[in-house]
């Protein structure tokens, strides 16, 4: 990892392999179901947490619809660095538009929770069906990773590298 990916203080990075979702709050503190963030945005559920923060099933008072809600750690947002990256990555999303590309609608906070809002995507992770299914066909698989370049190539298109 290079240093300039590292958040200070920390050994994690933003955006990075350490930021996959797992099932568990051990190390970060979520929001129960009920809280409103910003007036706007009802925490429904929690998805999941990785490094970075938790993402929440939430729903949109203001535009009456379910959507994705990614926090960041308040120690996270308290960096500079991260910060910038959080919204870097929103301003770069919003450039990239595709079917297989998920659309960032909104970035916002509320006191020192900082997030961004985006599609919900219902369904199971990649690395769930793996682990659920095992070994995939090989017409699946191919049909899964020609969706994944094409995103890829969306995003490229748009200047951005994932």
């Amino acid at each position: 990892m290079k240093d300039s990916d590292r958040t200070l203080g920390s050994d994690r990075t933003f955006g990075g392999p350490d930021e996959a979702l797992t099932n568990s709050s051990e190390e970060s503190p979520t929001l129960p179901p009920g809280t409103i963030l910003a007036t706007r945005y009802q925490i429904v559920d929690l998805l999941g947490v990785g490094g970075m923060g938790a993402v929440y099933k939430a729903f949109d008072r203001q535009l009456t619809r379910v959507v994705a809600l990614k926090t960041i750690l308040p120690e996270m947002a308290a960096t500079p660095t991260a910060l910038r990256r959080f919204k870097q990555e929103v301003l770069l999303a919003q450039s990239v538009v595709h079917k297989n590309v998920v659309r960032i609608f909104d970035i916002g906070e509320d006191g020192a929770a900082k997030f961004i809002t985006m599609d919900l995507v219902e369904g199971v992770d990649l690395k769930t069906l793996i682990s659920e299914r095992g070994k995939l066909p090989s017409a699946e698989a191919a049909g899964i990773i020609r969706q994944v370049c094409e995103g890829l190539q969306a995003a490229h298109a748009a200047g951005v590298v994932h």
